[in-house]
């Protein structure tokens, strides 16, 4: 019998991609996947006793879904079992339970609690960026929950970085870049672990964009990013140009959506056609953001942008 009260959910899974009408496979790019329908992630936490049907899909290279026997399989039986899929937790513990068809693998990590005062879940806080730069440093946050979905504010964290070369972390999760390239970071409590987080470490200095026009309005010209001494600066060219309203104000933000520019976005000040293109900020590192908006203020409309590259 499904347990629901009481299964607990982190991190959405991957889905199979749309149908593309190309000539060649993509198995190059995607290949072969197993999706999970139930759970809905790849985490999955039950009580000593319980049972859980875990379903899943195979999708092929085209990204389309095939009905195929998908072989099921536990990586630690003493701790959960699964036969066809369903899943039983036996002890206190952590198990992998893997879904595979010929050699396309998926696994769902189980946590098997028998208390409430037991770590079912940990979760890293996603950062507003996680690309840095070499020799920034940034704190990382986990929450770690009981099966019920409770906050266990006391639990101790391990933290990991996967290839202390390129970034480390201390235990307090305060994550520093030391050279270029990827590394993953994630977190245990009680041996659960953590989703993993990506982080992208390059060696930019600067970063550039042209203003196209948005929503019936104007904007022209172009804009430079750059680090210097501890801040943020943003410079408009000299023939940059843009409609003027009650309250036009530039952001740097990772949405273009007007409404989404003024919540989540950070403000840099007041723009006028004869007043400064010069703006500097300590709130923002250099890869937080993906573009600089022309906002209007009042009514949340954006008058136009430009998206940053690198």
């Amino acid at each position: 019998m499904k347990a629901k009260a009481s299964v607990f959910f982190l991190f959405a899974a991957f889905s199979c991609i749309g149908v593309d009408y190309v000539d060649d496979p993509l198995d190059e790019v995607n290949g072969n996947k197993i999706k999970f329908v139930e759970p809905a992630s790849q985490t999955l936490a039950l009580r000593v006793g319980e049972s859980f049907q875990v379903d899943a899909l195979y999708c092929d290279p085209y990204g389309l879904e095939r009905e195929v026997l998908l072989n099921w399989v536990s990586r630690h039986p003493e701790i959960a079992t699964v036969q066809d899929g369903l899943v039983r937790a036996l002890a206190k513990g952590t198990a992998t339970i893997e879904a595979s068809y010929m050699q396309t693998i998926a696994g769902v990590r189980v946590t098997v609690v028998d208390s409430n005062e037991q770590v079912a879940a940990v979760t890293l806080v996603i950062p507003s960026s996680t690309n840095l730069a070499p020799g920034q440093m940034l704190s990382l946050t986990a929450i770690v929950k009981n099966i019920s979905g409770e906050i266990l504010p006391d639990k101790n964290l391990e933290w990991f970085s996967e290839n202390p070369s390129l970034a480390t972390i201390t235990s307090a999760g305060l994550l520093t870049a030391i050279s270029t390239g990827t590394v993953e970071v994630h977190a245990k409590s009680e041996g659960v672990k953590s989703n993993s987080l990506v982080f992208t470490i390059t060696n930019i200095t600067k970063r550039t964009g042209s203003f196209q026009s948005a929503g019936g309005y104007f904007s022209n010209g172009t804009v430079e990013v750059e680090q210097l001494n501890g801040k943020l600066r943003i410079t408009l060219s000299a023939d940059f140009t843009a409609s003027i309203a009650a309250g036009t104000y530039l952001y740097l933000a990772n949405s273009t959506n007007g409404a989404d520019v003024k919540i989540n976005g950070l403000e840099l000040g007041q723009y006028t056609p004869t007043g400064t293109k010069i703006f500097e900020t300590t709130s923002a590192s250099l890869l937080q953001y993906k573009y600089v908006v022309v906002l209007c203020k009042p009514f949340g409309v954006t008058f136009g942008f430009a998206q940053l590259t690198p």
